[in-house]
């Protein structure tokens, strides 16, 4: 008796029901290792029974269908995509895949991104190094798999694979879409109390869309600002800047505090106006530290009202005050 046909009765002795195979393995989508761990068999039996079935192995993909994008996961994307995200597209994809990358000094904002998106992505976030101008530089990136829902978006935000502006992509921001905007390009000058979007990457053209999107949606005017080299970018003034912060606030992620924490200039603006004229009322008469205390805002604060108030202090300054606190 030779030892294929042995192999084969046993095979046979093992044999795994047709339709509980199929239904396991092509509607339920469980592993070749998890079936035999089933049947109390090994892989290679289980494959066997796939094969003298004629049931078609099914790949990574098919087996882990890709689940539609979640609501934070589109309002997240019209927010990225107009910041640093990319969605790229190659030759022989039929749909494109999400680029996520930051600096090394944004790893934590990384793994934020990474933690709406696991769901979609194969591997770990990775570390590599970048070359710009003969320096070398860490970063962190991940990307998803390709999706038939990034289409739309790829031809909503690319033309000749380059980023456009559309109204279309504005009226579709919220709040939220606006904070990853902001902490993808947003810079806060503290001492001005000010808040740019490095918009560089659009046409001046564009910048004029977004600039009404602003003033029409939101009530906050701003301006257009022109580097060195010529590209744009978008201010808001000092009280924009509040009201804009204000607007975003909630959603801005720890690591990203220093870009909404008011500076010095910014600090007396949120008062109300009824501190200010208890600040301008009490100064010469009750210390600037039980000022602070009663209104529970720091002591630097109502020394920066004080100076723009022109308010002075009688004789003995800060000590004449603070000598029975």
């Amino acid at each position: 008796m030779s030892p294929y046909y042995l192999f084969k009765n046993k095979m046979k002795y093992w044999a795994i029901p047709k339709k509980e195979l199929k239904r396991l393995y092509k509607q339920e989508h469980k592993s070749i290792y998890k079936i035999a761990k089933i049947f109390g068999v090994s892989g290679f039996k289980v494959n066997y029974w796939r094969r003298k079935y004629k049931i078609k192995r099914l790949s990574y993909f098919e087996r882990h269908p890709i689940p539609q994008l979640t609501k934070t996961q589109k309002e997240y994307l019209f927010g990225a995509l107009l910041g640093d995200d990319a969605l790229l597209k190659k030759k022989e994809e039929i749909y494109p895949h999400l680029q996520v990358n930051h600096s090394a000094k944004q790893k934590d904002y990384v793994s934020w991104k990474y933690n709406i998106w696991k769901e979609l992505v194969l591997s770990r976030i990775k570390k590599i190094s970048i070359k710009v101008k003969g320096k070398i530089y860490p970063t962190y990136q991940f990307h998803t798999r390709a999706h038939p829902e990034f289409l739309d978006y790829y031809n909503l935000f690319y033309k000749n694979k380059r980023k456009r502006l559309l109204k279309e992509i504005l009226n579709n921001l919220i709040p939220f879409s606006l904070a990853i905007w902001y902490m993808d390009d947003g810079t806060y000058i503290k001492s001005r109390g000010r808040a740019w979007l490095a918009t560089n990457s659009f046409t001046y053209q564009e910048h004029l869309i977004i600039q009404r999107y602003f003033r029409g949606k939101w009530n906050l005017p701003t301006t257009i600002g022109t580097s060195d080299s010529g590209t744009h970018y978008l201010k808001f003034n000092t009280e924009n800047t509040i009201k804009f912060l204000k607007l975003i606030e909630n959603y801005i992620i720890p690591c990203f505090n220093y870009k909404i924490e008011p500076g010095r200039k910014l600090l007396w603006k949120r008062l109300s106006p009824e501190e200010l004229n208890y600040i301008k009322n009490n100064y010469n008469v009750e210390s600037p530290k039980l000022i602070a205390q009663k209104l529970q805002r720091p002591l630097k604060t109502i020394f920066e009202v004080a100076h723009r108030l022109k308010l002075t202090q009688p004789r003995g300054g800060r000590k004449y005050y603070e000598k029975d606190l």
